[in-house]
């Protein structure tokens, strides 16, 4: 549970505290995922029991950039001769504020923390408003950094600078985001500093 630890993800509590259902608590159960991918690296996820959790007063939808967007970037660059980077943000829902208020209790993955009644933190996979939380939080991010969401989609993000007259842009689709600038890797630079 180190990396969970470490990413602040839950608040732990003596074993005895009792969350009410009356103040908005929830019980969901949590668990580990192995997985084996197609080259075959492993990967383990701790997930959280989203199908335990009412959702109804969250906003559980979450937009995504559209293909002609993209499609749009990728003639940019060209006509341009801009740089293009695209990646995925690992662990990302993990960096997100929860939206809803979930505890739960601390199984064998806690080692000697077994038994401790834990609250979220964090979004976790497999809850419903994760990937909106996510959105919300990389939107607040982005602009931090001085980008603008475009008008006619809200997941592609402009910045124009003094440098040259074309934009900077990220578009992003979950956890997954394309940036083309002159110099992308000063973003992606950025953005690893405060993602994982």
């Amino acid at each position: 549970m180190s990396a969970l630890d470490w990413l602040n993800v839950f608040k732990y509590h003596n074993p005895n505290t009792v969350f009410s259902k009356d103040d908005g608590w929830q019980f969901a159960p949590m668990h580990m995922i192995f997985d084996i991918k197609h080259d075959l690296r492993h990967k383990a996820c701790f997930v959280v029991g989203g199908h335990a959790i009412d959702s109804s007063n969250h906003t559980i939808y979450s937009s995504t950039v559209q293909d002609l967007s993209v499609k749009l970037m990728l003639l940019l660059v060209v006509k341009n001769n801009l740089g293009i980077i695209a990646s995925n943000i690992g662990n990302a829902f993990c960096t997100a504020p929860c939206a809803e208020k979930i505890w739960s209790v601390a199984g064998d993955d806690f080692g000697p923390r077994k038994g401790c009644v834990v609250t979220l933190i964090r979004a976790m996979y497999c809850l419903k408003t994760a990937s909106d939380s996510f959105h919300k939080f990389f939107s607040d991010f982005l602009i931090e950094l001085g980008f603008k969401p475009s008008q006619v989609n809200q997941d592609l993000w402009l910045q124009k600078l003094d440098e040259y007259e074309n934009y900077d842009c990220v578009a992003t689709h979950a956890d997954d985001i394309i940036i083309v600038a002159k110099d992308p890797v000063k973003y992606m630079d950025v953005i690893q500093q405060h993602f994982l």
